[in-house]
């Protein structure tokens, strides 16, 4: 018997019986795929053979018999298929002959009943889905199409202009489950929390109309404060003469006595310092010792790491070139007849070195260049 199987389709098949090799009745148990010297799947039509790689499980109660999972790729290619089990050492061969169709053929073979015995089913189906497209009993294909345009794909609707208008001119009243669009655009006369509740019909306090409102008279009263303030600090308003009279007043004192005296004069030291000021813009002698100061600290004080390894460039600070001078200076130095090497301060890694050479007649050093 040859079995029809379905295009790269897994389906489980039966391959049996398995006897012993010797007495050829002695039904074998033992069976594996892979312990056999073959296990494979034969294609007639040009096909590459390929190994059985499904499962493979025995049949419990009928010893001999196995189940195996045909895998899609035993499957892939239409026409003739065999699959074969061979173990010399243990039992007879076994084939299985199948012929493999194309899916619409082997739907067309075996489904083609089951079909038929669905069609009923499928017209209520499609009546039902009719009915709901429309909202009415009964409904006719022609008026599903008059709200359902459908795609060139053929495969999705696409609502017209008159299924759109029955949605936007449905009374919302009728749809005010929890969770509706219905609910949320509400009705006056609904008592349903509604978005006209809550933006026009709420108490203050609890709506967003209401919120607004007295957030309005706070407003109000905000500007006419700033109104007020406006005037009282132009040339000559309120605060304005206050501010006046106290800047021309020797000292500010608190009620429970002077806090800190602001005198409006110039004070001594202030007076000496622009008395002392040279008129040629000169530092007085105050602000020379600052400056003789920081100098001072900046070249005897302050310290400063020496230079990393690199090449020195061209242009630098002042800092960096002094600082190059004494490492060549401090730092332990190497030199062959060909180069000079400058040290780290631990001595263990080059930072920078130097070519030499001498014709004999003139020793000549090169620019100093990065480590290592």
């Amino acid at each position: 018997m040859t079995l029809i199987l379905k295009q790269s389709t897994s389906i489980d098949i039966r391959v049996g019986p398995f006897v012993d090799a010797t007495d050829a009745v002695t039904p074998e148990i033992g069976i594996t795929l892979a312990g056999a010297d073959q296990a494979e799947v034969l294609k007639f039509n040009g096909a590459a053979t390929v190994t059985m790689a499904g499962a493979f499980v025995a049949i419990t109660g009928c010893d001999g018999w196995y189940d195996y999972t045909v895998a899609v790729g035993d499957v892939d290619t239409v026409g003739e298929v065999v699959f074969v089990v061979q173990d010399s050492s243990v039992c007879l061969p076994v084939f299985v002959r199948g012929q493999v169709v194309e899916e619409a053929v082997y739907d067309s073979m075996y489904l083609a009943a089951s079909a038929s015995l669905a069609t009923e089913a499928k017209q209520d189906l499609i009546q039902a889905d009719l009915d709901l497209i429309t909202g009415t009993d009964g409904a006719t294909l022609a008026t599903a199409q008059a709200l359902y345009a459908p795609s060139k794909a053929g495969d999705a609707m696409t609502l017209t202009a008159a299924a759109v208008d029955l949605v936007w001119d449905e009374d919302a009243t009728a749809h005010q489950t929890q969770g509706t669009f219905g609910q949320a655009i509400g009705d006056p006369g609904v008592v349903a929390k509604s978005l006209w509740e809550a933006t026009v019909s709420d108490a203050a306090g609890v709506s967003v109309a209401a919120d607004v409102i007295a957030v309005k008279a706070e407003t109000v009263l905000i500007v006419a404060d700033t109104n007020e303030l406006q005037a009282d600090w132009v040339d000559t308003g309120r605060l304005d003469n206050i501010l006046d009279a106290r800047m021309a007043e020797a000292s500010i004192n608190t009620t429970g006595g002077a806090v800190d005296l602001v005198t409006t004069t110039t004070t001594a030291t202030t007076a000496t310092n622009l008395t002392n000021a040279p008129t040629n813009g000169d530092l007085t002698a105050t602000m020379k010792t600052s400056v003789t100061t920081s100098a001072d600290n900046a070249l005897n004080v302050t310290t400063y790491a020496e230079p990393i390894q690199g090449l020195p460039t061209e242009t630098t600070t002042l800092v960096d070139k002094i600082g190059y001078l004494y490492k060549v200076l401090r730092n332990k130095k190497t030199a062959t007849a060909t180069e000079i090497q400058i040290f780290n301060d631990a001595g263990t890694i080059v930072d920078h070195k130097r070519t030499i050479s001498d014709d004999a007649t003139t020793y000549t050093e090169g620019k100093i260049a990065t480590g290592p």
